[in-house]
């Protein structure tokens, strides 16, 4: 889930990004304290240690080995903590005096000094020096307090590290969720103008930065859009218009020509083709016009009165299985009961009777006797529309729903390529979508296409 939110979100990933650089600094940063720290132990006990072997070499120099001896043993007996370690003796083991059970193995001739474990663990800073003839004396510190100190010292680094990279995340993360709010607004404005809210605008809040400026440029682009969309739709309406009234003129010319006896009668059969031709391109502009009307009001359903599909489908339905009575044509239904959706009842008789029209124009198979078609709808709504008829090329599947598109079958020449563009424009401003759908063995009767029609899952 993390994983998931992380690929979707610039924000997040940059959030992480940061954080992740911010721990491989602190952890980068500990280990060169750590570093510094040991050298620190390391260095401040060899100067008390160096400190203590002076001071007792100037004893034995000025008073001799029964005087050192007597001081050793003075140390070692008021020392209460972090007792220092002694060893004065030969260079064969022998104690004279001290606390050091076995002679490290230190050079006394180098004064050598290093980091030894004593008998009974200790671990402590030696240094091991002859100071007289088969005379050798040596100093041990204990690590303890200073490293006890550098300990506490680092935990309270860690700590701190913790808290700084805890705010950080915190804080960083505030900052991205309220920038991830100001672009999910905008993303949302933009997903109501794809819906067809074409007079929604992102909110121009907050500090004046890229952000703020995203939305200016995101409203500038919606209002030209806006008024590229308007321009659109009253030229096509203009057009239209234009259009219709010469040819409802030239129809009624026409249609005059038709009813004039004294014309030959080739003229008259001449003026009702013409006459139905021009009531071909009529309905083409009605159909453009719907389509457009439809693509602009794209998703905007939610304002449309309840309708009871079930009912509709089933009075259409059985309007089909009466009117194709007598010619063989076989009409299935199979209507879920109480489907209620919001819609327009003009809009939406008008896509099935376009889809169910183009079933029984491609739904006759060679040499069969009578088209078989079918309705379905279930919940949700899923509504589907069947034939039995050869079924939709390959190579038109992939253009099936642009306008004008055609099969080079059945009857395709009665139409005008623009039932299947319309039914998709009515099925989008529903918020619904329509697909071709494979009828699949036993799922459906027939062989031919399916066209199902279902609530948009984006």
């Amino acid at each position: 889930m993390f994983l998931r939110f992380l690929s979707h979100s610039l924000l997040a990933r940059y959030t992480a990004i940061t954080a992740l650089a911010t721990v491989v600094l602190l952890g980068g940063g500990a280990l060169f304290l750590n570093r510094v720290l040991e050298d620190s132990i390391e260095n401040r006990l060899i100067r008390e240690v160096d400190v203590d072997l002076a001071g007792l070499v100037d004893i034995y120099a000025s008073s001799g080995r029964a005087e050192l001896t007597e001081r050793i043993e003075d140390r070692l007996g008021t020392v209460a903590s972090d007792q220092p370690h002694y060893y004065l003796g030969d260079a064969a083991g022998n104690r004279a005096a001290g606390n050091i059970a076995r002679l490290p193995p230190l050079s006394t001739h180098l004064s050598q000094g290093g980091k030894v474990t004593l008998a009974k663990g200790e671990k402590v800073f030696a240094r091991a020096t002859m100071i007289g003839p088969d005379t050798v004396l040596v100093v041990a510190h204990e690590y303890g307090t200073v490293e006890r100190d550098y300990r506490r010292l680092r935990i309270a680094r860690w700590v701190v590290g913790a808290l700084l990279l805890a705010g950080f995340i915190v804080i960083g993360a505030l900052l991205a969720r309220r920038l991830r709010q100001r672009v999910d607004r905008i993303a949302e404005v933009l997903d109501g103008v794809d819906r067809g809210e074409i007079d929604r605008r992102a909110e121009l809040t907050g500090p004046d930065d890229e952000i703020t400026a995203l939305a200016r440029a995101t409203n500038r682009t919606i209002a030209r859009y806006q008024a590229l969309a308007d321009a659109h739709r009253e030229v096509t309406e203009h057009t239209a218009h234009e259009m219709r009234t010469p040819l409802a003129h030239l129809d009624y010319r026409l249609g005059k020509l038709a009813d004039d006896e004294t014309a030959t009668e080739p003229s008259r059969a001449l003026a009702q083709v013409a006459r139905a031709d021009i009531r071909n391109i009529v309905a083409m502009l009605d159909s453009l016009l719907d389509i457009a009307s439809s693509e602009a009001r794209r998703d905007d359903f939610r304002s449309l009165p309840e309708l009871d599909l079930s009912q509709l489908c089933l009075q259409i339905g059985e309007m089909y299985q009466e009117s194709t009575e007598e010619d063989g044509t076989e009409v299935t239904l199979d209507i879920a009961p109480d489907v209620v959706v919001r819609g327009d009842r003009m809009q939406l008789s008008r896509m099935l009777t376009n889809l169910l029209d183009n079933a029984l124009r491609y739904g006759r198979g060679e040499g069969a006797a009578g088209a078989r078609i079918g309705l379905v709808l279930r919940p949700g709504p899923v509504l589907r529309v069947w034939d039995s008829g050869p079924g939709i090329p390959d190579g038109l599947r992939d253009r099936l729903f642009e306008r004008f598109a055609r099969g080079d079958h059945g009857a395709a020449g009665q139409g005008h390529g623009l039932g299947l563009a319309l039914a998709r424009a009515i099925a989008e401003r529903h918020g619904w979508r329509i697909r071709l759908a494979d009828a699949g063995p036993g799922a459906l009767p027939g062989k031919g296409a399916v066209f199902e029609i279902a609530r948009d899952g984006r």
